[in-house]
């Protein structure tokens, strides 16, 4: 509906909705760029790189808008696979480790740490005891 001095001239988007358009367009382009990685703070990093004057609230807006959304960070996995039917090993020392005399309590952990060259096993023994050492 057209209003006032308008007149019978179409009314065109606000500049403020021009700008949205064009500014949406560039965050397609980064968000492409980077293989759909990127979220609002990495596309705002870019615009602002490469001389774009744009808040980062008004970038994630323009985000939610368009249905875009960068990868989450890595979720951890699990390496366990346990087998349902096995028998769990006992508790032996019932979370008590503390032993009355040397060498005779020993408690073992062994976790993967993930690095560039693959994963890497890494196991700790430890000896409870008045004498308390740890061996790697």
């Amino acid at each position: 509906m057209l209003i006032g001095s308008l007149g019978t001239r179409l009314k065109q988007p606000c500049e403020r909705r021009r700008r949205d358009i064009e500014l949406t367009s560039q965050i397609r382009q980064v968000h492409e760029d980077s293989g759909g990685i990127y979220g609002s703070p990495r596309v705002h990093a870019v615009l602002k790189r490469e001389g774009v004057r744009v808040s980062r609230k008004r970038v994630e807006r323009l985000m939610r808008q368009a249905h875009l959304a960068g990868i989450s960070p890595r979720k951890s996995k699990s390496f366990t696979r346990r087998d349902p039917d096995a028998d769990l090993a006992p508790d032996l020392v019932n979370r008590d480790f503390t032993a009355c005399e040397p060498n005779r309590l020993w408690v073992t952990d062994l976790t993967m740490i993930p690095t560039a060259e693959g994963p890497l096993d890494v196991a700790i023994g430890a000896v409870g005891g008045p004498g308390r050492s740890t061996t790697g």
